[in-house]
């Protein structure tokens, strides 16, 4: 079933883990921006797999979140909230219903001793203001396999912050010198797909095309790129060989979601500040095809290097 979708950027979540030094340092403090995490009662720790757990209330709220704990079933629930306006993804109109669909709730349940997390998109029908029935068809689901889980100690529930960080759409860094995670807003989360810069030098450039988190959404199954243009202008392209594919599978972590990849080549130095736009064609699931443009900006000046 092919969708027309609109695809809109919301803040997301990739957090990691800070390394083995941390392990047994008198306090580990998580920074979301500028802002320090405040943890007034409990404080994260590193568990024995080495993975980063925060008190559930306090990391919610700094990443924008509500969590709600099941005695019964021992989970913890982490929701992020859309409305139509800021949703991250709508569904209109088709050959196969007649509403405006969109996401409207985000969550991931951890549940106590299971090195399995479940993160969904729940869609919902505009109509449906106060989001009282879940469209169930169009759910989307995903089981996440960690290598720690979410605990109970000292009777305080932590969850491994690694895992909903990632999900959710956060990069991090660490500063072993201080034992501070710094917890940063990823660009590329909640986006179907993206471009980025592999390499560059003087003439050309190497992009690749790559799946974000919500390619899955869109019921494409490969997207090829066609061709480019350099602030209007046809640029020459040459796909990526064998041998180039072979060194951004070992150097890069993100090759599993790589769908194409090409040199493009122009006189970037002649003409500042490039908008390079590439054309890409999509294969849906039900064998349509769609093509749309990819836009990305480019300046000589950030000087040359990369993997390709």
């Amino acid at each position: 079933m092919k969708r027309t979708l609109a695809v809109v950027l919301a803040i997301v979540l990739v957090f990691s883990l800070a390394p083995f030094s941390a392990f047994g340092a008198d306090k580990i403090t998580v920074m979301l921006g500028e802002q320090e995490v405040a943890f007034p009662d409990a404080q994260p720790f590193v568990d024995a797999n080495f993975r980063t757990l925060t008190p559930l209330s306090a990391i919610a709220g700094a990443m924008g979140l509500t969590v709600a704990w099941n005695e019964e079933k021992e989970t913890a629930t982490f929701t992020r909230e859309y409305t139509p306006e800021n949703t991250i993804f709508k569904n209109m109109p088709d050959s196969t219903h007649t509403g405006t669909y969109f996401v409207g709730r985000e969550t991931l349940v951890f549940t106590i001793g299971s090195k399995e997390a479940v993160h969904s998109f729940l869609w919902y029908d505009t109509t449906d203001t106060d989001k009282t029935t879940v469209l169930e068809s169009e759910t989307n689901t995903n089981t996440i396999a960690m290598d720690t889980e979410a605990i109970v100690k000292n009777q305080r529930t932590y969850a491994p912050v690694k895992y909903l960080a990632e999900t959710m759409g956060y990069t991090v860094g660490w500063d072993e010198e201080t034992s501070t995670v710094t917890l940063q807003q990823d660009p590329y989360a909640y986006v179907a797909t993206y471009l980025d810069l592999l390499g560059n030098m003087e003439g050309q450039i190497a992009v690749g095309y790559y799946k974000g988190a919500l390619f899955d959404m869109t019921e494409a199954v490969s997207c090829t790129i066609n061709s480019a243009t350099v602030n209007g202008k046809a640029a020459e392209i040459e796909k990526f060989s064998d041998e180039d594919l072979t060194l951004l599978k070992e150097e890069t972590s993100t090759f599993d979601k790589y769908l194409d990849g090409c040199y493009i080549r122009a006189p970037f130095e002649d003409q500042g500040e490039c908008t390079v736009v590439v054309s890409v064609t999509a294969v849906y699931s039900n064998g349509e095809t769609h093509t749309s443009d990819a836009i990305y900006k480019y300046s000589p000046e950030s000087g040359y290097g990369g993997i390709l």
